[in-house]
């Protein structure tokens, strides 16, 4: 028992900030998006729409046409809404402990990023607890952030700090799974540069970047299928419905 608190306390203060933090968010009710996203999202009624959840727009759904390519949120939303319904405690519960678990993340990172462990929990606490957060964290429909958040540090974790073979797999699997929270991930693969030049002694020499050519390659993928399979030609995130939603009668 000893050898565990002297290993996880810092975890468990981290954990126990933040649900303080947010302990009163659980009775806020839907508002604004969440009723596109939740309440009038067909989609996340019934397993029959997995298809175009995971194909089309985030507010294909309830009517709506948007490039934003989101599938991972919107299948989260689906678990959530088939095991508790259209409950505001258990969407609030979803962001509040992927934050919580985030600001464990940050405490990883600046481990492996060789930092002493007082400085990076006080790093992480002030991380966790900043005001910033807080429309990410209490708005439900926000879930996209944290989400997001969540795989690129997890990814940044894994490729630390050798960004082996092994690393690097999970580290692309983490960063796939990022675009498909949310497309501000595509930036991954620039942090990934930026822990090389913290930790790596090669760091003025452009061999060590060769290491990031996976990640690169995804992002470009990534690209390609927004503007051809996908069909989201531009990234202007209110237009007319894509061709997806076309194909499945979504249109309205």
């Amino acid at each position: 028992m000893k050898q565990f608190w002297r290993i996880y306390w810092p975890y468990i203060v981290l954990v126990l900030a933040v649900c303080l933090a947010y302990s009163n968010v659980y009775g806020n009710q839907f508002l604004l998006d969440d009723e596109f996203l939740i309440l009038k999202n067909r989609f996340l009624q019934s397993s029959k729409y997995l298809r175009p959840l995971l194909l089309s727009c985030s507010t294909a759904g309830s009517g709506g046409a948007d490039t934003f390519y989101r599938p991972l949120q919107g299948l989260v939303y689906f678990v959530l809404y088939q095991l508790n319904g259209p409950s505001v405690f258990g969407f609030h519960l979803l962001n509040v402990l992927l934050h919580a678990a985030n600001a464990c993340l940050v405490f990883v990172l600046g481990r492996k990023l060789g930092f002493s462990k007082l400085a990076t929990l006080a790093a992480a606490l002030l991380w966790a607890l900043h005001p910033v957060h807080v429309e990410a964290i209490t708005y439900i429909s926000a879930t996209a952030d944290p989400l997001y958040a969540f795989f690129c540090l997890l990814g940044l974790c894994f490729l630390l700090p050798s960004f082996s073979t092994w690393r690097m797999i999970a580290g692309c699997l983490c960063f796939v799974l990022a675009l498909a929270s949310k497309e501000t991930a595509i930036i991954f693969p620039l942090l990934a540069m930026l822990c090389i030049m913290l930790t790596y002694k090669e760091r003025l020499t452009h061999v060590s970047f060769y290491r990031t050519i996976p990640l690169w390659l995804i992002a470009g993928v990534y690209l390609w299928l927004r503007m051809t399979w996908l069909h989201f030609n531009d990234f202007q995130f209110y237009k007319e419905p894509n061709i997806t939603q076309k194909a499945c009668g979504l249109g309205f």
